[in-house]
């Protein structure tokens, strides 16, 4: 369903972003974004009853507007621990024992 979802929605012009969990982030002007959110509520309503054999799901919407970005709970944490990595092995590159392989 969230694949013919993101067909539907890139076919009609929204900019699909990437597919997360059960939800699609898509990017959209803020001159447009209520058609942007329309389009793409209207694509995810239609994917559903097709996948659904009529029955339509609700959808929830989430506006996230610049400078803020979209962030979960997981993958918050991962970064988080990747930055961590990061600084540690910038700290062993500048290191004068350090070889890069």
């Amino acid at each position: 369903m969230l694949r013919l979802a993101c067909c539907l929605a890139n076919e009609r012009g929204v900019a699909v972003c990437a597919p997360v969990h059960d939800a699609r982030l898509v990017e959209g002007s803020v001159d447009n974004i209520d058609d942007t959110v329309a389009t793409n509520r209207a694509a995810m309503s239609e994917a559903s009853r097709v996948v659904l054999d009529a029955l339509e799901v609700d959808v929830d919407v989430e506006l996230i507007s610049w400078p803020d970005r979209y962030a979960d709970e997981r993958g918050a944490v991962m970064w988080e621990r990747i930055a961590e990595i990061l600084n540690r092995l910038e700290g062993q590159v500048n290191h004068p024992g350090f070889h890069a392989a």
